[in-house]
């Protein structure tokens, strides 16, 4: 049991699991549009997210003696190859693709790293953070694989806009789950709203978007299926997230969501 508890952490804390994530969306949302993929491209989302969300995590790169054997014995090893690979496929796409992923990387470095010795990286600045991430997400997950779309009509823009609030609320759980540590500073939702307000404002988004993509967007009712799913699904974790839960277990059900509305889309498409 206690190598198990051992791997789960390495898998989570490792961010194997947001990088499962993070594909997980990018596929819905090229299924959504017809868009195809391929196996280079979805290894490149999951490797820049796997090695972007690791430097972000432990910038300065000073890991604790607790963390330090898995840190050096796991991730290093997994880290170079997909650095390697990120770099090698970047440099294959297209200059709009590349400067999409340039703004990413910008954003997610300010986000830890001061934009000038006398400056504070974004983060730091009053509620900022949830609105810094969820626009990375949505350039990597949402607007980049519709990067090739031939046509863009006002229903893909409108449905970045829904898919950018949609990250913001699968962030709320996370936030509510920090509220206890969390530095005064950051101006967080929940400590601009509280707790209560904060669950409340997220149902508020999710129907907005759950019933804004059902009026509007030209979707088949097996990809309204796994968004109500989604939607159903941060509900629930809005409600059963409490301040000072435990990391690993918020960490792993909130970043199992897009998996469940992939899986969903993924057997009726091979039924």
């Amino acid at each position: 049991m206690r190598y198990l508890n051992t791997l789960f952490e390495v898998y989570i804390k490792g961010s194997f699991h947001v990088a499962l994530m993070a594909l997980c969306f990018y596929q819905i949302n090229a299924f959504l549009w017809a868009m195809p993929t391929t196996f280079s491209q979805r290894l490149f989302v999951f490797s820049l997210v796997f090695v972007g969300y690791n430097g972000i995590r432990y910038y300065p790169f000073r890991p604790s003696p607790k963390s330090t054997p898995w840190l050096y014995w796991v991730l290093l090893p997994c880290t170079i190859p997909m650095l390697l690979f990120s770099l090698f496929h970047f440099i294959a796409l297209s200059q709009t693709a590349q400067l999409l992923i340039f703004l990413c990387f910008v954003l997610s470095s300010t986000y830890v790293i001061p934009l000038r010795a006398v400056l504070k990286n974004l983060r730091s600045f009053y509620g900022l953070k949830i609105f810094i991430v969820s626009c990375c997400w949505t350039l990597l997950t949402g607007l980049f694989p519709l990067l090739e779309s031939s046509a863009w009509e006002g229903d893909k823009i409108f449905y970045l806009g829904l898919y950018f609030l949609l990250i913001f609320v699968a962030i709320l759980p996370f936030e509510i789950r920090d509220l206890s540590h969390d530095a005064t500073h950051l101006g967080t939702v929940p400590q601009q709203l509280g707790v209560r307000k904060t669950r409340w404002l997220g149902v508020l988004l999710l129907f907005f978007v759950l019933s804004s993509s059902y009026f509007i967007l030209p979707f088949e009712p097996i990809e309204y299926i796994a968004l109500m799913s989604m939607t159903l699904a941060y509900a629930i974790l809005l409600f059963k997230v409490k301040p000072g839960d435990s990391e690993n277990i918020t960490l792993f059900w909130a970043e199992a969501v897009p998996v469940l509305g992939w899986a969903i889309l993924y057997l009726n498409s091979n039924t």
